[in-house]
């Protein structure tokens, strides 16, 4: 990984800060910690999300909810993309997908239904 930083770092000269490539992953990770926070992430949330540790105090009295931690991490994400469509990307959960696979099935029986019920009232219409 640092070699390909390197030739990066190398290929768009940027030269060195201090004895360090200025490009390195240690920029990438200031980057989204930084981006995150700018977009309303607390502090708290985003040692959570990089796995910075805590104090041992804090630790055994404070516990992030992942499930909670990934959907606002998703609420967040255009913060760090460089893809601007952040919609079509999915991340969305098996659970999520099942249930709107079955909502689209739901939705396609219910318009057939409703067919069925213009078809006969129309029907209904015509004999009278």
């Amino acid at each position: 990984m640092n070699n390909t930083f390197g030739k990066i770092n190398n290929k768009l000269n940027l030269g060195k800060a201090g004895s360090y490539n200025r490009f390195r992953s240690h920029m990438l990770r200031k980057f989204h910690a930084s981006q995150l926070y700018n977009d309303g992430l607390s502090m708290d949330e985003i040692d959570e999300l990089q796995g910075r540790g805590k104090d041992q105090t804090r630790t055994s009295y404070f516990m992030e909810d992942p499930l909670r931690l990934r959907e606002k991490y998703i609420e967040h994400m255009g913060a760090v993309t460089i893809n601007l469509d952040v919609e079509r990307l999915s991340i969305k959960s098996p659970e999520f997908q099942a249930m709107e696979s079955e909502n689209q099935k739901l939705n396609a029986e219910l318009d057939g239904l409703k067919s069925e019920v213009d078809y006969i009232k129309r029907a209904l219409r015509n004999k009278t």
